[in-house]
């Protein structure tokens, strides 16, 4: 349900916040990437509590697979496949760029 969601970001902000700011205090030999993954989890958890505890009815389910039409022409852009290897070839050139800077 969007509560679970919007109750999850509430705790991930604030688990987030937690381990930013006195992680280190509260936890010394807690590295900052587990404090990232113990946030997550945090709001993983929510979400799958939220939606055991207030599942959606079945009318709700029904109401969000019925079949709405876009406000916008969805169909493939015939350019996306050029814009991505663009974009990869561009990465790839900073990466090494700044790697030859680097060395």
């Amino acid at each position: 349900p969007a509560a679970g969601a919007k109750a999850a970001m509430a705790v991930g902000l604030l688990s987030y916040g937690f381990f930013t700011f006195f992680g280190a205090q509260v936890f010394p030999d807690l590295h900052w990437l587990h404090g990232y993954a113990i946030s997550f989890a945090a709001g993983v958890l929510v979400m799958l509590v939220s939606g055991l505890v207030a599942p959606k009815s079945a009318a709700q389910i029904a109401a969000s697979d019925a079949h709405v039409e876009a406000p916008v022409d969805m169909a493939p852009w015939r350019h996306a496949k050029g814009a991505a290897l663009c974009i990869v070839l561009m990465t790839i050139g900073i990466y090494v760029a700044l790697t030859a800077l680097s060395g």
